[in-house]
């Protein structure tokens, strides 16, 4: 039956994704969920935490515009809202991890983008901008969905606590790059596409990370009717716990 899974741990019995979940309680498993996930607030952060000296440091060598220079704040924060916007029915079309993976990708590669632009794609600058911000929103609410969904109960409030500590660490961990590449908050150009690389190196962490530990939610599996799907991340969960 969709939504039931059969748990072996002395005796075998048919439980609820959720009550099966809540049986074999927090262990490895979780915590590489958190790992994984809990690393993309951390790299959001990251990014995010770095907008106004990057701003600065970007008018300071390509002489923005006033407009521009207003403007490219104002796209990333867009571009997040939109992205998160996006990133509910796309998790319930495909699934949770997918974003996630598309969210790191994503920043990634907007972050090698913008490291590559010059004072006269100013155009391309404000697309670049969009949609690093779209990237990180797309990952935003299917992260909290998959913590929501795979943490027993007794510890669902916690890892949704320790997900906002990953989202401090990220912005910690962009205030150790502007200190190195940019200790003059953008006053000068100074080391921007250093500070840009620094930041999306935990994007390319967690996304090699999520390859490799990253499940999709059992709670989806079964929604789906994926019953076979359920089992194996079960068996995991109960393998790695």
């Amino acid at each position: 039956q969709v939504g039931q899974v059969a748990i072996v741990r002395g005796a075998q019995t048919s439980l609820s994704v959720t009550e099966s979940i809540d049986v074999l309680g927090f262990g490895w498993y979780q915590v590489g969920v958190l790992a994984c996930v809990g690393g993309h607030v951390l790299a959001d952060s990251c990014a995010l935490g770095i907008v106004s000296p990057l701003n600065d440091a970007l008018d300071a060598e390509m002489h923005l515009t006033s407009t521009m220079k207003a403007t490219l704040p104002t796209l990333l924060y867009l571009g997040t809202a939109i992205g998160a916007l996006f990133a509910g029915p796309i998790g319930d079309r495909t699934g949770r991890v997918a974003p996630i993976y598309a969210s790191y990708l994503g920043v990634i590669l907007t972050s090698l983008w913008l490291i590559s632009l010059d004072s006269e794609k100013q155009v391309a600058l404000a697309g670049c901008r969009f949609l690093m911000g779209f990237s990180c929103g797309l990952g935003q609410p299917v992260s909290f969905a998959l913590v929501s969904e795979t943490m027993p109960s007794s510890a669902r409030a916690a890892a949704l606590y320790a997900m906002a500590m990953f989202g401090i660490l990220g912005y910690m961990l962009a205030s150790c790059g502007m200190r190195l590449f940019l200790p003059d908050l953008g006053a000068t150009a100074g080391q921007w596409r250093h500070l840009v690389a620094f930041t999306a190196i935990p994007s390319g962490v967690c996304l090699l990370l999520s390859l490799w530990l990253l499940e999709e939610s059992p709670s989806f599996l079964a929604v789906s009717g994926d019953s076979a799907g359920v089992q194996r991340v079960m068996d995991k969960i109960a393998a790695a716990n």
